[in-house]
């Protein structure tokens, strides 16, 4: 059941596309999967975004970007010509640049202001749609950002949600 304002709304009152919505990363299929697990079965979950369980090499250019903007003296270090490929470092150079804190330093609530230009430059060069940085909001994963736009829908300290599930 869902509160709004202190009373009770039903499916009526929500968005089709909220209904219609799947939330993959949990259901029966997961719930049998973790009883198995409990048998001592092994179980490689292919539904969190996890594909080095699956064997698939880990992406060279996104770990090297990040080594460096984890760790920016690396940039700095003589040895870095020979360790990263050029554009690595022009990325990683970039990245700093912009974000000068590095990757360990708070950012705003909604994320880096250059990242989120860039993804709603894709959106509307993939899509059409026109987009704006603005109303972008990055997460830390699919289900911090589920959380986000089910507290959207809380406003008032009378509502809430009830899972039937």
């Amino acid at each position: 059941m869902l509160f709004l304002d202190g009373r009770m709304i039903s499916l009526r009152d929500l968005n089709t596309d909220l209904i219609s919505a799947e939330y993959a990363v949990r259901g029966p299929i997961v719930a049998r999967a973790q009883q198995l697990e409990e048998q001592g079965k092994k179980i490689i979950y292919c539904n969190i975004g996890n594909p080095q369980a699956l064997k698939q090499k880990p992406l060279t250019y996104l770990r090297q970007i990040l080594s460096l903007v984890e760790y920016p003296e690396l940039l700095e270090s003589k040895k870095a010509a020979d360790l990263y490929p050029a554009d690595v470092l022009q990325k990683a150079r970039s990245i700093l640049s912009r974000h000068a804190h590095g990757t360990g330093a708070y950012t705003q609530s909604a994320g880096i202001p250059f990242i989120r230009k860039a993804v709603a430059d894709f959106i509307q060069r993939r899509d059409g749609i026109p987009s704006d940085k603005d109303h972008i909001i990055l997460t830390d994963g699919a289900s911090k950002g589920v959380q986000s736009a089910l507290l959207a829908l809380l406003k008032n300290p009378n509502d809430g949600v009830i899972s039937a599930v």
